[in-house]
């Protein structure tokens, strides 16, 4: 496999930065647990009684975490000029951090949402420094690599250490959940790091054969996780990058009549589907409540509605167990929620409408970079951040993986806005000298 360090560098020092960077990388894929410690939760009773187990184990994760932050402090620091600069022309992310560190003061648990403030800043600052360290190809085939040594580890651990590469949280049935803390989780996480396989160069017939393989192992490890929305937001995806490769052979006036087209075709659905939301879900044999999930999003509404402004802190909300205001959530659905299964909601929670609109403006304004970029010519890294950007959006109306501290979710989302707005920036600049 080509190494993912620059090209022009062919010094042993580039490799050796490629992979110590992906202790960091693999540590956000896992949620910021590795595969050894989230088996001490992979159990009945952190399933059934989720708020009355701490998910936040400060001493089980200060080693691993120190030594993480310790090898990106280390990286960020050679690049940490260009990394500020790029921060301070693309200041959305900064301007989440700092009301997330500013959260502290009015938090229901102020320590942790200080502590969990400065990963996120740290995160932060690392994709800023990727942005700046790796070019776009090489940005891409970090990713790739990272993908193999995930999906990989994950099937052995599923096949050879069922102890710890398969959910015994009950009534998973053996779903695989690999280098993971929960079966979602992973299938997520190697949703994510799918994408990048479609647009990497495969001039050989290796080349081809290994993006093969990867595909393969991707997909199977989704379908034995037995994650629905995954499962869902799979076949979305390949969706998404037939019809993005299709609509980058059109001209920009027919790229206009068929967002034009599009638009009229799916937001009728949608709106259709909304409003008959329950006989659709019958008519499908599913449940209208999505596992629950719909009894939690009424619960939920009902708390911000009690902190509407600024929510309750950073990643304090559900810290309180069955105590507190999380507790109305857990005794309207009847079991122990930890998640508000909808990353919208859940920045709700935590920082409020500021924090939400914030969010809200940092996909909007990818959404129009990638409309720049793609009426353009979308270059394969452009096609890739479409992706990521694509996937983010699914995910956040099933699960809470917005502005999660060491997510590879959110960092990856980060990574990709940064590209599409360099992008745009670029594209701007050559058609006003044009």
């Amino acid at each position: 496999m080509k190494s993912v360090a620059a090209s022009s560098d062919r010094s042993v020092l580039p490799m050796v930065e490629t992979w110590a960077l992906m202790i960091p990388l693999a540590f956000f894929a896992s949620n910021g647990v590795f595969w050894f410690q989230a088996a001490l939760r992979n159990n009945p009773l952190s399933s059934g009684n989720g708020a009355l187990v701490n998910t936040h184990h400060f001493q089980e994760t200060l080693a691993s975490g120190a030594v993480v932050f310790s090898i990106v402090a280390a990286v960020v620091f050679t690049r940490v000029k260009s990394a500020v600069r790029l921060l301070r022309i693309d200041r959305i992310f900064m301007m989440l951090g700092i009301l997330a560190m500013a959260s502290a003061f009015w938090s229901q648990s102020p320590f942790l949402s200080l502590r969990f403030s400065l990963f996120l800043v740290f995160d932060t600052l690392f994709m800023f420094y990727l942005s700046c360290r790796f070019s776009e190809d090489q940005q891409i085939q970090l990713v790739f690599l990272l993908g193999w040594l995930c999906v990989s580890f994950s099937v052995i651990l599923s096949l050879a250490f069922p102890a710890f590469g398969i959910d015994h949280t009950g009534g998973t049935n053996g779903a695989w959940m690999g280098m993971y803390g929960q079966k979602n989780m992973g299938a997520m996480a190697t949703l994510y790091l799918l994408p990048v396989v479609f647009f990497l160069p495969s001039k050989t017939l290796l080349a081809k054969v290994v993006r093969g393989v990867y595909v393969l192992l991707s997909i199977v490890f989704i379908v034995m996780s037995q994650s629905k929305s995954s499962l869902v937001a799979l076949i979305l995806l390949f969706i998404f990058v037939l019809a993005m490769q299709m609509f980058n052979k059109f001209t920009s006036k027919s790229k206009l009549v068929l967002l034009f087209v599009g638009a009229m075709i799916v937001l009728p659905l949608a709106a259709v589907t909304i409003s008959y939301w329950q006989q659709i879900a019958y008519w499908f044999g599913k449940d209208p409540t999505l596992t629950g999930r719909t009894e939690i999003w009424k619960a939920v509404m009902v708390s911000i509605m009690k902190h509407p402004l600024l929510g309750y802190g950073y990643q304090a909300f559900w810290e309180g167990g069955y105590t507190g205001e999380s507790a109305n959530v857990s005794f309207a659905a009847q079991w122990g929620v930890t998640s508000a299964h909808n990353g919208f909601l859940e920045v709700c929670l935590e920082l409020g409408i500021i924090g939400m609109g914030l969010v809200l403006f940092s996909i909007v304004r990818a959404i129009w970079h990638a409309c720049i970029c793609c009426f353009s010519g979308a270059s394969p890294y452009v096609k890739w951040c479409c992706c990521i950007i694509f996937v983010t959006i699914v995910f956040s109306f099933d699960e809470s993986e917005l502005m999660i501290p060491n997510n590879l979710m959110w960092a990856l989302f980060m990574l990709a806005c940064i590209g599409l707005s360099v992008n745009s920036k670029s594209i701007r600049l050559d058609q006003s000298h044009g």
